[in-house]
């Protein structure tokens, strides 16, 4: 199984706009944040 350790940006984050669905919407794999 291969793993990606991202490093995401969403609005949680002061400097950024994007928004976790369209980190979702990018991949079929799980994806694990602390969000």
């Amino acid at each position: 199984m291969t793993i990606y350790d991202q490093h995401m940006h969403t609005l949680y984050s002061f400097d950024s706009e994007a928004q976790l669905r369209d980190y979702l919407t990018q991949t079929k794999a799980p994806v694990v944040t602390t969000e």
